[in-house]
């Protein structure tokens, strides 16, 4: 009798603990149990994340040369619970660049974020967050594909251009947004050996201006001898503008059938290296040159995914930082423009070679003749920028159009 009554009382008192556990996202819950792991995985860097606060609030700190995190901006971020992938609900992040906050992107593989954070921050002012807010709590792991995060192109063109020593970005998850595990903070701190190797010139993140096009466009810029008035004879209403045009002294007319452009006027403002900086520039080309503002626009946008390729190398519109070997290897391929997955040709392309310090030279080349670059960058021992301009991309329909997008490419480490 005395058992039989033991076991009663057993059973109900875990029945009734068992309805007194908390749930995840609850204070207390604590999932995985006391050996729970958490593991943060950015390119082939693996984190461990400590127990901060038991069960399940976790942290971490790290610092990593500026060089890494630079080339790590193009890698994926995942998560890891005891060497399985974990959903992370609520992912957010930050980074605090020269003391001030700096709005900071991420969006997952699926496309499906960014998704603007309601609550934002008061030190930040506000950024993004990762967490699709349809997905019911607990079934974040059916969508394996969600487990990976990337910076979005913004946030790597503010981090390119404004990265420093001593700067931090930190990931994190508020308690309130997030079911299961807490990140509170994982903080990563920019140690640079590299402190005297900072680009020259700063490249404006891309504008997207959405489907807002002109049939014209006016350039002015020093490096020609007159302004032109590039325009599509077919387009409605186009003689009133050009008549308007053809009266201005120092212009010149340049018909374009099919002209589309995102922008009504290129100025010197719009070129990375100023001419007045470029102690000469260099054809390296096997056919004469094209003016590039003889043919039409490439209409592009960063959310398009355009690229330049070399073999495994890709550099998108927010730059790339590579060592100097790894330079090496890839440009013995033939350079590419990719867009939207489709391989064009690049006919020609301005490039300016730009060490920290010293002479900047300017060499039209052809993207189909490899090694051409390698040979340039391997004559400065040290740090080196290279910046593409007007780049004339033959397109899918055989047409040769200019495009307008600069893109950069930084190669470090001693020869």
């Amino acid at each position: 009798m005395r058992g039989m009554n033991f076991c009663i009382f057993l059973v109900t008192f875990i029945a009734m603990t068992w309805w007194q556990l908390p749930l995840p996202g609850q204070p207390g819950h604590n999932p995985g149990g006391k050996d729970n792991k958490l593991t943060m995985a950015w390119g082939e860097y693996h984190i461990p994340l400590h127990l901060w606060s038991p069960p399940y609030y976790f942290r971490a700190e790290i610092e990593l040369p500026l060089e890494e995190i630079f080339r790590l901006m193009h890698e994926p971020i995942r998560f890891f619970q005891n060497g399985k992938p974990y959903y992370l609900r609520g992912l957010l992040a930050r980074s605090v660049l020269q003391g001030d906050p700096l709005p900071f992107g991420l969006v997952d593989s699926t496309g499906a974020f960014p998704v603007f954070d309601p609550e934002p921050d008061s030190f930040t002012g506000g950024f993004y967050r990762s967490g699709n807010p349809m997905i019911p709590a607990g079934q974040e792991s059916v969508l394996a594909q969600q487990t990976v995060f990337f910076l979005d192109v913004p946030t790597k063109f503010a981090l390119a251009n404004n990265l420093k020593m001593g700067d931090k970005i930190t990931f994190y998850t508020p308690a309130k947004k997030s079911t299961g595990i807490v990140l509170s903070s994982l903080v990563i701190k920019v140690h640079n050996p590299w402190e005297n190797f900072r680009p020259r010139y700063r490249v404006e993140p891309m504008i997207d201006r959405g489907e807002d096009y002109s049939d014209w466009q006016v350039v002015d810029q020093s490096r020609w001898p007159s302004k032109m008035f590039r325009y599509n004879p077919q387009a409605p209403d186009i003689d009133r503008i050009k008549d308007k045009y053809a009266t201005l002294p120092r212009y010149e007319l340049v018909p374009i059938p099919g002209f589309r452009t995102d922008s009504r006027f290129v100025g010197d403002e719009d070129l990375v290296v100023p001419v007045g900086d470029v102690a000469a520039v260099d054809t390296l080309l096997s056919d004469p040159p094209v003016d590039p503002f003889r043919v039409g626009d490439m209409i592009v946008s960063w959310r398009m995914g355009i690229f330049l390729v070399w073999d495994s190398l890709r550099v998108d519109p927010a730059g790339l930082f590579v060592r100097r070997e790894e330079f090496l290897a890839a440009t013995s391929h033939p350079l590419i423009f990719e867009k939207e997955r489709k391989p064009l040709t690049i006919l020609q392309a301005r490039v300016s070679v730009v060490p920290p310090q010293g002479e900047i030279r300017q060499y039209l080349i052809d993207g189909r003749q490899p090694g051409i670059l390698a040979d340039l960058v391997n004559r400065i021992p040290e740090n080196v920028t290279l910046y593409w301009e007007d780049m004339i991309i033959l397109d899918s329909d055989g047409q040769q159009r200019r495009l307008w997008v600069p893109f950069t490419l930084h190669v470090f480490g001693p020869r």
